[in-house]
């Protein structure tokens, strides 16, 4: 008997897609010249300096300044290559960085429309999908305004969904990621831990993934300079922050003072917050609801909201809303969200409303399925029901 070989992808998708990734990129090609300066020229001096017998030195080099390289050094691995070949051209360093931001976005953009079809979203709404995640403002002000590659890590995360079965290449992925933005450390754990009590014969491969990835690109400079690398990468951010932005608008909105313990740069938040978050949905045999969980919990341990941050809980909220029953409530986070974060006054001005909109959309989220298996389970079927026609004999 002859396997089956699943459907070729339909001429009017593939057009689609390119029609949509081409009007995505004609936007962000507007945009080319903006960036985050001090952000973009540590990524361009790092990235200088590889491959020179240099690179390992780096984070030492940054030490006590205001502004570093806040991450694992993978990004920069990446945009060597690139950057030379950019300057070979006559072309400016800034345009590489938004190649690699640019290209990350259309290719995470591709791995949420495959994850959607893959958990039974048709082609149409799974294109929306799509096309909502690539022309959200977050994610374009992320990499387009700001010059961040947050949707490189998200890019590697999505490929990990994809590869989830394959746990070495799992493993690898997210390792990439988490050396692409620290932040996703985090998800990584949440990940681990999932592999350790649910899939724990596939446990030992997803570590030898993660260590092959870590060894490679950031235990050199572990050996080299560890204090360098953890101050690099961590400790220039303490005492930056005011404060947790989310529960400052929960009292603003409430007409409350903020507590004075809230108060100042709360980072032992995050330090208890995420890891409890990751113990409490340990036993959770949805990942992605897990990874839902954690990222929310992040966020709402920020001392500073930017929109770069943002793009984590956002792809995630995607994936998890990609199946027919969910997806309405990530049209309704991009009805309340997309609006606000076009409105920056608002958030300058500390009124984060809309931030506080969309916690409460992902909380809908993260609830909906077990609320909806908790009702069903509970209410009579629909056959045990008396015919209303049956009674009085009319």
């Amino acid at each position: 008997m002859i396997a089956r070989r699943p459907p070729a992808p339909r001429l009017w998708t593939i057009l689609a897609m390119l029609l949509i990734a081409g009007v995505a990129l004609g936007l962000r090609l507007k945009r080319i010249d903006e960036s985050l300066t001090l952000d973009v020229r540590h990524f361009i001096e790092f990235a200088e300096t590889l491959f020179t017998g240099r690179h390992l030195d780096y984070y030492a080099g940054v030490s006590g300044h205001e502004f570093t390289y806040a991450h694992l050094p993978l990004f920069p691995h990446l945009l060597a290559p690139v950057l030379r070949l950019f300057r070979a051209f006559g072309l400016d360093g800034l345009h590489a960085v938004k190649a690699v931001a640019y290209a990350a976005d259309l290719g995470a953009a591709f791995c949420l429309y495959l994850l959607a079809r893959r958990q039974g979203l048709a082609r149409l709404p799974a294109l929306a999908l799509l096309t909502l995640w690539l022309f959200h403002p977050r994610v374009i002000e992320a990499s387009v305004g700001q010059a961040h590659v947050v949707s490189l890590a998200v890019l590697f995360g999505f490929l990990a969904l994809l590869r989830k079965d394959l746990p070495w290449q799992a493993g690898l992925f997210w390792a990439l990621a988490v050396a692409t933005r620290t932040e996703f450390i985090f998800l990584a754990l949440a990940a681990a831990v999932h592999y350790g009590v649910h899939r724990r014969a596939q446990f030992r491969g997803f570590l030898l993934g993660a260590t092959a990835v870590l060894a490679v690109f950031v235990l050199p400079f572990i050996i080299r300079d560890f204090e360098a690398l953890r101050w690099g990468i961590y400790g220039h951010l303490n005492g930056r922050g005011d404060g947790l932005p989310l529960f400052r608008a929960i009292f603003d909105i409430l007409g409350q003072p903020f507590p004075d313990a809230l108060s100042g740069p709360n980072d032992w938040y995050l330090r208890i917050g995420a890891p409890v978050a990751i113990a409490l949905t340990a036993f959770d045999r949805n990942l992605q609801r897990v990874l839902l969980a954690v990222s929310l919990v992040f966020v709402l341990s920020l001392m500073v909201v930017h929109a770069r941050y943002l793009v984590m809980p956002l792809s995630l909220a995607a994936v998890y809303s990609a199946r027919p029953g969910l997806i309405w409530v990530f049209v309704a986070w991009y009805a309340i969200d997309a609006p606000t974060a076009l409105r920056p006054d608002q958030y300058l001005l500390g009124l984060e409303t809309g931030q506080l909109l969309w916690v409460v959309i992902v909380v809908a989220l993260y609830a909906a399925a077990p609320i909806r298996r908790y009702v069903e389970a509970r209410l009579p079927a629909a056959t045990d029901l008396p015919d209303p026609g049956s009674a009085g004999g009319h």
